[in-house]
């Protein structure tokens, strides 16, 4: 027996010179031949057990560390239910919080800046300071990335009201100047009726460029938020007939018919300087793209959310989408002659939608070419107050 247990003894001594050399494989291989029923005839069975148990656990331990140590943290930590590992244990924490350091790297990465490290120490505040720099850094480029934007708009605005100016506004007072030159050379000799063409042009003339100036004061002035905002209740109708009578004069030169289909006692909440200026410009606008003897419509009629929609229908020449799409780009050229070859800047339209969106509302444009538009626009509906026709005196 005591020549048994000396063996079991050299085993296990030769054992852990392997283990100190390193060479955990030999160690494994030299107890996995030393013979069980020559084990359990010895006081050294308990021993021999215990030892072969931690070997293994160190060499799983060692796997493991080994692959951790050359970066790959794809590996998993080995089962330990029990947890008697204490190698293992030691590293599995860090495992798991390296793993979701690399993934909050990754993250970075991808533009998420608002990861926070918070289990390195020292290197955990270093590197969210990085982390806070490159953040800001980024925030810094995307303000300045929107000035830029913004003042590309600026200047592509600027551009567009110059060419206004210098176009739309130079080629009437051209005519203007020359037919009162034309006026002041030639008066004694002209007949009564080469001075009522005249006079009738410079009308004409007269009224566009006031039309002009009109929108170009108007929408800068909404640019540069110098127009106060100031919505109060009011009867649309009445809005309405006033425009309408405005242009009786322009239609009635072309036979157009313009009829209505609104409410009488239909409330509205917005600015009525707005919203007058917003249908002079797109009565006018359907008259000017409307050939003799058409017809115009404009309705209106209470939608979902108090909101009321309100429509401008002309049987005029229409348009293509690529023109729709651009007519509200200030740096798009997209005016054109009207059916009598009246002016266009196009301006008129963007100060439009300005104005909608100004009252928290939609402007679309539904359009055929050779068939006609219709301009659609909704302000708010103040359907809490009830008009009375008799009262408010509708259509005066």
């Amino acid at each position: 027996m005591a020549n048994e247990e000396d063996n079991i003894l050299n085993t296990i001594n030769q054992t852990l010179l392997y283990l100190i050399d390193g060479e955990i494989n030999s160690a494994i291989d030299l107890l996995d031949k030393t013979e069980p029923t020559l084990i359990s005839k010895t006081h050294c069975t308990e021993i021999f057990i215990s030892l072969r148990k931690f070997i293994i656990q160190y060499q799983n331990a060692s796997v493991f560390l080994h692959a951790l140590s050359i970066g790959n943290l794809e590996v998993n930590p080995p089962d330990d239910p029990l947890h008697e590992n204490y190698v293992i244990a030691q590293y599995k924490q860090l495992h798991s919080n390296m793993c979701h350091f690399a993934w909050q790297v990754q993250q970075i990465a991808k533009g998420d800046l608002n990861q926070k490290v918070n289990f390195l120490g020292e290197f955990s505040i270093a590197f969210n300071k990085m982390t806070e720099a490159l953040r800001e850094k980024k925030l810094m480029e995307e303000k300045i990335q929107l000035q830029n934007e913004q003042l590309q708009k600026l200047n592509s605005e600027k551009d567009k009201l110059f060419m206004i100016i210098s176009h739309d506004l130079r080629s009437p007072f051209n005519s203007f100047l020359g037919l009162t030159q034309i006026m002041a050379e030639e008066l004694n000799t002209m007949t009564h009726e080469e001075i009522k063409n005249i006079v009738i042009t410079l009308s004409k003339s007269a009224t566009n460029l006031y039309s002009l100036l009109e929108n170009l004061l108007e929408w800068s002035l909404m640019q540069r938020g110098m127009r106060r905002f100031k919505p109060e209740s009011f009867i649309l109708l009445n809005t309405i007939t006033t425009i309408i009578e405005l242009a009786r004069d322009a239609a009635d030169k072309k036979m157009i018919k313009i009829s209505y289909d609104i409410p009488e006692n239909m409330i509205v909440l917005a600015d009525i300087q707005m919203i007058e200026s917003l249908m002079r410009n797109l009565v006018f606008n359907a008259i000017k793209f409307t050939h003799k003897n058409g017809n115009i419509t404009i309705a209106a009629k209470p939608i979902l959310d108090n909101f009321v929609e309100v429509s401008i229908k002309d049987t005029g020449i229409g348009m293509k989408k690529n023109m729709i799409d651009n007519l509200f780009h200030i740096d798009k050229q997209t005016n054109r002659k009207g059916t009598e070859g009246e002016p266009s800047t196009g301006l008129g339209l963007i100060l439009c939608k300005d104005i909608i969106e100004k009252h928290c509302g939609k402007f679309w444009i539904e359009s055929e070419e050779g068939i006609g538009s219709t301009f659609h626009f909704t302000i708010p509906h103040n359907a809490e107050t009830e008009a009375k026709p008799d009262i408010l005196n509708i259509g005066s």
